[in-house]
């Protein structure tokens, strides 16, 4: 795998713990806009814009593109894990979630730190895979 590749991928995985507040306050941001930028205009006119406020919302939400990002990574991320062994997962989960060391975690398993080497490179791949990355 790609240097480049693998720092992304575990740049998204280390983010991963924060995705259901980034969505959250991207939903909010989306829904709710500056008062700068939001138009008093409400008499009516021949405008071709038709006037229906929720419809608007949805469609701003489901159209931008950072947020169908960020639920997209978060989706291929549970995918992954869902389908990994529960040796992956708790390698995953203790390293990238919570920063812990290879080394303390391959003495809790009882194994070696190059069999979690081997099986977070595994894990690696196929999250870049899932993403759809170069590597």
């Amino acid at each position: 795998m790609r240097k480049c590749t693998k720092n992304y991928v575990e740049g998204t995985l280390r983010l991963y713990p924060k995705y259901v507040e980034m969505i959250k306050e991207k939903e909010a941001s989306l829904l709710n806009p500056d008062e700068f930028y939001i138009d008093q205009n409400t008499g009516g006119g021949r405008s071709s814009i038709v006037g229906r406020p929720t419809e608007q919302k949805a469609v701003v939400i489901l159209s931008n593109k950072d947020l169908e990002i960020i639920k997209g990574h978060k989706r291929a991320i549970e995918t992954t894990l869902y389908e990994s062994d529960d040796i992956t997962k708790g390698i995953i989960k203790a390293h990238y979630f919570n920063d812990t060391k290879l080394d303390s975690i391959a003495h809790d398993l009882e194994t070696t730190t190059d069999f979690c080497n081997k099986l977070r490179r595994r894990y690696l791949n196929t999250l870049a895979t899932e993403l759809r990355l170069l590597k």
